[in-house]
């Protein structure tokens, strides 16, 4: 019994762990949605103007941190994957964490290297 149920409980936790942690983000993402045009609508219902919304929202939201999310994220995968293959130098039994940790690391400069380059075009653009 145990010969077959170890297989189906490691196929079911491999797919549905990363499928319950995108419906969890995805629920949370929405929630946050729903209270921010639940904020909205009782701003335009108190009569403020559009300029003292958006200053409300631009607190709430962090003062307007998406443009560095790009950033921040890059910089935390990067570290990842420098860490993933530093594991794998120090380990001679891990060979496949060299290539994993390189490709994320890889994957990390992409999205800082996306960060620059959007922010610098964005900033062209207001010129």
């Amino acid at each position: 019994m145990e010969d077959v149920l170890i297989p189906i409980v490691a196929i079911l936790v491999t797919i549905g762990g990363p499928v319950a942690i995108a419906i969890v983000v995805l629920a949370q993402r929405h929630a946050n949605k729903q209270k921010r045009y639940e904020m909205i609508l009782r701003a335009t219902e108190a009569g403020r103007s559009p300029q003292e919304i958006e200053e409300l929202l631009g607190t709430v939201d962090g003062g307007g941190s998406g443009g560095n999310a790009l950033l921040k994220a890059g910089c935390i995968v990067a570290a990842i994957g420098l860490g993933v293959f530093f594991i794998g130098l120090l380990n001679d039994v891990a060979q496949m964490s060299l290539g994993g940790g390189a490709f994320v690391f890889v994957l990390g400069l992409g999205m800082v290297a996306a960060w620059y380059f959007g922010d610098r075009r964005e900033g062209r653009d207001a010129s």
